[in-house]
């Protein structure tokens, strides 16, 4: 069986990505945004913490010059060189994508999956040849889904754990910041479960300064970290 039709504009959307000069210049400060501490990464997780980056890079973070996703400005840009339809096809990826944790249900080898979204036990029909061939049941898939036609397609396949991580996996989900409606996860979020929390009171005030000053350059608002200072004096 080939695989669905999405596949392609997927690949019309990343190929368009690499040759765009606002897209390619900020990847370096994103991935400082994204991990501030990369040395703290552990060996194992670094392959899923790069692919958890290029997932929030593509669908979630806002390019600080258009102040638009990569999707939203790549439908901006292109939106006159595409048919209506297919502008349609992106707009819904925009627009239904799911991020989470899955678990695999059924397999359909070199066809479907189907897939359980923890907490809420949505279930997904998945037409994609690569994730069915690597997934023999009951793993649990950290991914983003996307919706086209009838079914949906993995954008993004960030980990797979086999079924005896699952009580730890559910603990990390439960956890995540609160959160009880699965479509309010985002990577941020489950990059919890690959890195150690930093500890901003042991990295020293110059470190947090550091940080939070790039933050408010980003955004290019007038506040400054001296007057959040003088702020928090004045508060005291």
């Amino acid at each position: 069986m080939k695989p669905s039709r999405a596949q392609k504009y997927l690949n019309k959307l990343k190929g368009w990505a690499k040759h765009e000069g606002m897209v390619v210049i900020e990847i370096p400060e994103a991935m400082a945004e994204f991990v501030p501490n990369p040395g703290r990464v552990p060996e194992e997780s670094q392959d899923s913490v790069g692919k958890l980056f290029e997932d929030w890079f593509a669908w979630e973070r806002r390019l600080t010059r258009p102040n638009l996703t990569m999707l939203e400005l790549f439908i901006r840009s292109q939106g006159r060189k595409l048919k209506a339809k297919d502008v349609e096809i992106y707009r819904r990826f925009a627009a239904e994508a799911s991020f989470g944790l899955f678990k695999v249900e059924a397999v359909t080898p070199g066809e479907e999956l189907t897939l359980k979204r923890l907490p809420d036990g949505n279930v997904f029909r998945v037409v994609e040849v690569e994730g069915s061939e690597q997934a023999e049941g009951d793993e649990f898939f950290v991914a983003r889904l996307i919706p086209f036609e009838d079914h949906w397609v993995i954008a993004s396949l960030v980990a797979v754990y086999a079924d005896d991580a699952s009580y730890p996996i559910e603990r990390s989900l439960l956890g995540l910041r609160g959160k009880a409606d699965p479509s309010d996860f985002k990577p941020l979020d489950f990059l919890d479960m690959f890195v150690p929390k930093t500890d901003w009171y042991s990295e020293g005030l110059p470190r947090v300064k550091a940080r939070l000053s790039m933050i408010l350059q980003r955004w290019k608002t007038d506040i400054t970290v001296s007057q959040i200072e003088k702020d928090i004096s004045a508060a005291h």
